[in-house]
Parts: structure tokens; C-alpha cells; sequence
């Protein structure tokens, strides 16, 4: 199956490197330039795109900025957004906004293409040395927290850290979206967290989000 990328970057030199790196595996095609240098204007999704990426191109309120903008206007859109490392504080935020995935630009393109494929297949991706930006927080439990969760609970929890959306987990597991809306309260009040950025600390805590090296 090919895997169709749009990439966000203005930057024509960043932009054709991530090209080039992505056009090394066989089954990834990226689609037609889409530009957006005189505002936003709906260019940033096509339709047959599997996931898009987003570049730093415009410093961190820009690529936040396009990244809301994504996401708010296309809910079924997959978004990898790429940061400079400096930026790393970035990646809370981003995963909270929409995010399916953040690395840098340090990354080797293996892991780039890695994390497309993991993200374009429904998953989830954080390099590992962002990971620890949102997982630095001391953590106060010392027991695991998600025991005290329902089986049907860790069966939610379990596709929401996948990346599923909640049409997703409802026909997954033969439920309504209001029972997915309701399950997804009550896993956020017995974990005691606010948020998905606070979600996926706790996750990456407790070995539920795996590192990729």
C-alpha cells in the first residue's frame, strides 16, 4: 500500500531533503508542493493524504499555528510535526493541539520514515529524546494507576494512545461514540489527569508508549 505525504515547508532546501528522504522507501509518495506563503489558505490538505508534515519553516507560533489550523479544519488529518531540537519544549503542546507524532530535525532519515509509517498506519510517534520534555514532571504514584482501570477502559485507552479518533474505538469495539466519550471521562478522572499531554507522560511513565530507536 503507498503511503501519500504531504509536506508542509516553505524552505525549499529542508523541504526537498525530507523529499528526498522519504522517496527511499518504494511505497511512500509525496504528493504535489502545496504553499502557503501569503496566509493560510486550505492548501495543506489533499484529498488521498495519509499524513502531513509539517516543518518549522516559520519559527514555533507559525508551525503551532498551521498545525491547529490542520487539524481544526480536517479532523480525519494525521499531522508529524517537525521541530528544531531547541524547540523540544514544543512537544507537549503539539501533542496536545493534535500531533500524532514531533521529531527534530537531528533524526537520521530511517527514523523520519519510521515514524511516517507508524503515524500514516494509525499509530503514534515521539522521539525518544523529546519524549523526555513531557515525562520530566516527577510523577507521584508509586503504584501502577492504570490497574484501577475496567478492562473495556484499558481496551479505549489502549486505541486512544494508538492514535484512534472516536468513530475509530466505537466501531472497533462495537460501542456508540457517546459510550467511547463516556469511557474517555472517566479514564481521565481515575488517572486524575487534566489532558492528553498529561495522558501521555503518564503512558511513557509506565512503559504503555513505547521509545523507538
Amino acid at each position: 500500500m503507498t503511503i501519500h505525504i504531504q509536506v508542509m515547508n516553505e524552505q525549499n532546501l529542508i523541504r526537498e531533503g525530507i523529499v528526498c528522504l522519504l522517496h527511499m522507501d518504494p511505497d511512500m509518495a509525496v504528493l504535489p508542493p502545496a504553499r502557503c506563503d501569503n496566509g493560510c489558505n486550505h492548501t495543506c490538505y489533499q484529498s488521498g493524504c495519509d499524513i502531513i508534515v509539517v516543518g518549522t519553516h516559520t519559527g514555533s507560533a507559525g508551525s503551532l499555528h498551521c498545525l491547529s489550523q490542520i487539524v481544526r479544519r480536517f479532523a480525519e488529518a494525521r499531522v508529524l510535526l517537525i521541530i528544531r531540537k531547541e524547540q523540544a519544549s514544543l512537544t507537549g503542546e503539539a501533542i496536545r493541539i493534535g500531533a500524532k507524532g514531533v521529531v527534530s530535525l537531528d533524526i537520521p532519515g530511517h527514523i523520519l520514515r519510521k515514524a511516517v509509517r507508524t503515524i500514516a498506519e494509525g499509530g503514534s510517534f515521539i522521539e525518544p529524546w523529546l519524549a523526555q520534555t513531557i515525562s520530566e514532571t516527577p510523577y507521584r504514584h508509586t503504584s501502577n494507576p492504570f490497574d484501577s482501570l475496567s478492562p473495556r477502559e484499558q481496551a479505549v485507552l489502549h486505541m486512544i494512545l494508538s492514535g484512534a479518533n472516536s468513530g475509530c474505538i466505537a466501531e472497533n469495539l462495537h460501542i456508540s461514540q457517546k459510550t467511547v466519550a463516556n469511557h474517555h471521562t472517566h479514564i481521565m478522572s481515575k488517572l486524575g489527569v487534566k489532558n492528553m499531554v498529561e495522558l501521555l507522560r503518564m503512558a511513557m511513565r509506565h512503559n504503555l508508549i513505547q521509545a523507538f530507536n
